[in-house]
């Protein structure tokens, strides 16, 4: 919890849990300007490109092997013959996008955190 929110939960007379506030602010926040909307672009674009570069790397095909046995699904993951569960599209795709270390490898994100953040979104 930050400063400010810290401040503002104990004028109210309780304390705030962080996970709470988090999500409070994530249900409000809509008004993103357009360049937000770009780099969120550039990085959905930059992680799709990743993952079909990554999809036939040894680790990626190893993930396939190793959750072949979970059953079908409805996702799509890259290298897998079939559609699998949601869970299970998520650990093969961010397998793959990582496969080659490209993601996220450009100004300003520099932390690689499309390859987590984008795939457990999609995956929902």
């Amino acid at each position: 919890m930050n400063v400010v929110t810290g401040q503002k939960a104990r004028q109210m007379g309780k304390e705030r849990k962080p996970l709470r506030i988090l999500s409070e602010w994530a249900a409000g926040a809509c008004n993103f300007s357009p360049l937000a909307y770009r780099r969120g672009e550039d990085a959905f674009s930059d992680i799709t490109a990743c993952m079909i570069a990554g999809m036939n790397d040894v680790s990626t095909r190893s993930v396939v092997d190793a959750v072949a046995e979970g059953g079908l699904g409805q996702c799509l993951a890259f290298g897998a013959s079939g559609r699998v569960s949601a869970p299970w599209a998520a650990l093969i795709n961010g397998t793959a996008a990582h496969a080659l270390d490209f993601d996220d490898n450009f100004a300003p994100a520099f932390t690689h955190a499309t390859a987590v953040l984008a795939l457990s979104l999609i995956h929902i």
